[in-house]
């Protein structure tokens, strides 16, 4: 009888062996490549995350203003 070999895909799919299996050795670290597109969508997300935070923050400092403005002019006669 005889030994049946396993399939070439089943080999593949196991993994490398060797100094890749371990992660050094055999590639060193990748080099970040930005240019001015992903500067500009992290730009972009920046401001999709953060404009509700900062509308907030700013705009009830203005709501601040406006109420002691309307304050003083209608109680201190300024």
């Amino acid at each position: 009888m005889t030994e049946q070999q396993p399939d070439a895909r089943v080999l593949k799919s196991t993994g490398p062996t060797g100094p890749q299996a371990s992660g050094r050795g055999v590639r060193g670290a990748a080099v970040p490549d930005f240019d001015w597109r992903d500067f500009l969508a992290m730009v972009v997300a920046a401001f999709q995350v953060l404009w509700a935070p900062i509308a907030l923050f700013t705009g009830g400092f203005f709501l601040f203003y406006v109420l002691a403005w309307a304050w003083l002019r209608i109680f201190a006669g300024g």
